[in-house]
């Protein structure tokens, strides 16, 4: 190991049927710790990870459901658990998902459709609740327009107008 870095290691297991699957992962990181996504500022560096997941395919005309549970526990002794339900289906080309997730302190359901459209472009569009708004969400990515695999995207999220510091927006990226 580098000086002043820190170090992550785990361990997971899955078993995988044709109609099933399970699993469990567990992590562990040293005090010094930080994910590229971390902000500097940022105080709470997990330090154990533990989840456990299982999947059940339910037949071609029910889709599948999916159960997860995790608990993360930070260097201040803190701990937040988080668990969810899903519930998707294939209808035709196009997706759906149901889903649900509950944290320590806050809980989001969430409905998504996701659609191929020609030459590998796909649009999708949801909607999130919370405890403190609804947010729309609907995006639009292009296939690869060069060989080197550049695309684009376009998306616009349309926020609860009741939450002040929430606001619409757009959003447009390259992907490279």
């Amino acid at each position: 190991a580098l000086p002043g870095v820190g170090q992550q290691w785990g361990a997971s297991l899955e078993w995988q049927g044709t109609r099933a699957r399970m699993g469990g992962s567990y992590s562990h990181a040293s005090p010094r710790f930080a994910l590229l996504s971390d902000s500097a500022s940022s105080q709470l560096h997990t330090r154990d990870d533990v989840r456990f997941f299982a999947a059940q395919a339910l037949g071609q005309n029910w889709g599948s459901v999916s159960i997860s549970l995790g608990r993360l526990s930070d260097w201040q002794g803190s701990t937040r658990s988080i668990s969810s339900l899903a519930w998707s289906k294939s209808l035709g080309l196009a997706n759906v998902s149901l889903s649900a997730v509950r944290s320590t302190d806050n809980t989001l359901m969430q409905l998504l459709l996701s659609v191929p459209l020609q030459r590998g472009a796909f649009m999708s569009a949801s909607m999130q609740k919370t405890h403190q708004a609804v947010t729309g969400r609907t995006d639009y990515a292009s296939a690869p327009v060069t060989a080197e695999g550049v695309a684009w995207r376009l998306g616009m999220v349309a926020k609860d107008p009741s939450v002040p510091q929430d606001r619409t927006g757009f959003m447009g990226a390259v992907d490279v």
